[in-house]
């Protein structure tokens, strides 16, 4: 029988031991295929700041392996409030050398969704590369009244299976 893509189980196995060899072969393969491909999202809690609070370059992830972030968002947790092209909101998801990954500036025509996902936008080409253990940084700057409630930073990383 043909297993698409890793390996087959002759009919003709004549003994337990060539089919022990052949269903190793096929774990290895599978295990390799899927280290190759792992995807991991991780949310992080953002406290409900103030209007005018901001957080500068807390640390918030830092994968043990190489990775590639191919989503950013935010997934609020409430209303926003005051956010206008006056009193704006800015988030900056930063790579370990301080390099912006993504940047996304909500104002009167962009606004975080209310209790809902939003995305941060189109991640940069060569900064959403993490090293392992590379710490990534997160920025909110806010506007005098612009107000943004508790939300999750979600990152979606693809996942290497080497360091």
């Amino acid at each position: 029988m043909m297993l698409t893509g890793l390996a087959y189980i002759p009919i003709s196995a004549k003994s337990a031991e060539e089919v022990c060899h052949a269903l190793q072969v096929i774990n290895l393969r599978f295990r390799e295929i899927n280290a190759a491909k792992e995807e991991q999202s991780v949310s992080i809690a953002i406290e409900d700041l103030v209007a005018g609070a901001d957080i500068t370059d807390r640390p918030v992830y830092a994968p043990q392996r190489i990775a590639t972030l191919f989503a950013v968002g935010i997934l609020t947790q409430g209303a926003p409030a005051g956010i206008d092209n006056a009193n704006t909101c800015v988030c900056v998801l930063k790579d370990g050398d301080g390099n912006a990954i993504v940047t996304k500036t909500f104002n009167t025509a962009t606004q975080p969704a209310t209790s809902g996902y939003s995305d941060l936008g189109t991640l940069h080409a060569t900064n959403k590369t993490l090293a392992a253990n590379e710490a990534v940084t997160f920025s909110v700057t806010q506007g005098a009244t612009a107000d943004m409630p508790a939300f999750l930073l979600i990152l979606s990383a693809q996942v290497s299976s080497t360091t």
